[in-house]
């Protein structure tokens, strides 16, 4: 990643036009799996380490994507220990 705040590539230069292009990662990456394949895509990052971010992804041959967010944590948390989730003090300062 180019940041603190993880982040895979997004852009591509190209030296035809000699500038940066835009793309979507998970986009292009599930038009070279074959079927039967899923590819797995995690990132985390900080900013100063006081406030940590982090997200998976899992993207299958057919492009079909799913997500998860390391902030799904606190309402899995309350739903699984019955307590209300601005009950749970949020891991950063």
């Amino acid at each position: 990643a180019n940041t603190d705040h993880g982040a895979w590539p997004s852009s591509i230069w190209n030296e035809e036009t000699d500038e940066n292009e835009e793309f979507d990662l998970v986009s292009e990456l599930w038009q070279h799996l074959v079927e039967g394949q899923v590819a797995v895509l995690m990132e985390i990052g900080s900013e100063k380490y006081r406030y940590v971010t982090g997200q998976a992804i899992a993207v299958r041959w057919d492009g079909r994507v799913v997500h998860l967010s390391l902030n799904y944590i606190y309402e899995k948390a309350a739903r699984e220990f019955g307590v209300d989730a601005k009950s749970i003090t949020p891991a950063e300062y």
